[in-house]
């Protein structure tokens, strides 16, 4: 999805909601599995970013 694409604030928040829907995170903590895939899409999001910035 990114590979060969400009990154965008849009693109950035899109690549980070495939990755969510895609993640499939371990069940071996005391969060709820929709709050891990929230924390994927937040992840990935601040990861671009920080990529875009340097």
């Amino acid at each position: 999805m990114l590979v060969g694409e400009r990154l965008t604030t849009e693109r950035i928040a899109a690549a980070a909601q495939l990755a969510a829907k895609l993640a499939k995170p371990m069940d071996n903590t005391d969060m709820t599995l929709g709050f891990r895939k929230k924390m994927v899409t937040r992840f990935v999001e601040e990861a671009l970013k920080e990529a875009l910035e340097n």
